[in-house]
C-alpha cells in the first residue's frame, strides 16, 4: 500500500522551541494590545506555508521592521530575555 501524503507530512521538520517562547510571551503579555496581536496573527496566516515551521529570524526581522514597540517590550520581559538576545545576535550576523 502506498501513502498519498506529500513527503513533507510525513516527516514535517520540527518548529524551533524559541519561536514559540516568544509566541507565548507575546499573547499572554497584558501589555501587548489586541492590534498588536492581531497584527501579528495576519502576517504570520498571510504569509508563511501552514506546512513550514516559522522561523526565529524571519518572525524577529518582521518584528523589529513591522512593531518596534513590540520587540521593546520582548526585550525587557525576563521570560524571554536571554533567548531573544542569543535569537537577535544569530539574525543579525546572517
Amino acid at each position: 500500500m502506498t501513502s498519498t501524503r506529500e513527503p513533507e507530512m510525513m516527516n514535517p521538520p520540527m518548529p524551533d522551541p524559541r519561536v514559540q517562547l516568544i509566541l507565548d510571551t507575546i499573547f499572554r503579555d497584558m501589555q501587548t494590545s489586541h492590534s498588536e496581536r492581531d497584527a501579528l496573527t495576519d502576517w504570520i496566516l498571510d504569509t508563511r506555508p501552514h506546512t513550514a515551521p516559522l522561523e526565529i529570524g524571519v518572525l524577529l526581522r518582521h518584528i523589529a521592521t513591522e512593531q518596534p514597540e513590540l520587540l521593546k517590550q520582548l526585550k525587557s520581559n525576563w521570560r524571554v530575555k536571554e533567548t531573544l538576545a542569543g535569537a537577535l545576535a544569530s539574525t543579525l550576523e546572517n
